[in-house]
């Protein structure tokens, strides 16, 4: 199995991990909600059933977030050969290991850190549509495309 494939099975985990963490989260909301309605009435009730509406609006978001994430990774082919930097490329550069697709974070695949960004990112930015061999500079930094896969 490729890096390239490890690395998106490792994201879809982690994303997948995410979205039953928010499902479990909005159930526990929804159970709370239902309890507390039976309970007392007045301020203090009002102002926990508000506090609960905003806490389930951000669950729902983030939910949302993480389910557009995942298309993205479902979108990226690893078999597929890429010449240039975009989305789904992993670039191997004089600075460390960049894969463009959800902003993710440094993760560890068969000993390499690879750092998971999304390609709206800054940096991505600069690079996009760079080839093999080429500088990019950005903030003062000049990163060497070695490779692109």
């Amino acid at each position: 199995m490729s890096i390239k494939n490890e690395i998106l099975i490792h994201c879809k985990q982690v994303l997948t991990e995410k979205v039953h963490s928010f499902k479990d989260k909005l159930n526990e909301l929804v159970s709370d909600a239902e309890n507390d309605s039976k309970s007392s009435a007045g301020d203090k009730h009002e102002t926990a059933r508000a506090m609960m509406q905003i806490e389930q609006e951000k669950l729902i978001t983030q939910f949302n977030e993480a389910d557009r994430q995942l298309e993205i990774l479902a979108s990226i082919n690893p078999d597929e050969e890429v010449k240039s930097v975009r989305t789904g490329a992993l670039v191997e550069t004089n600075k460390g290991m960049l894969f463009l697709s959800i902003p993710l974070g440094k993760i560890t695949i068969k000993n390499s850190d690879i750092m998971v960004i999304s390609a709206i990112a800054p940096l991505a930015k600069a690079m996009m549509n760079a080839k093999k061999k080429e500088t990019v500079s950005f903030n003062g930094t000049d990163y060497l495309i070695k490779n692109i896969s």
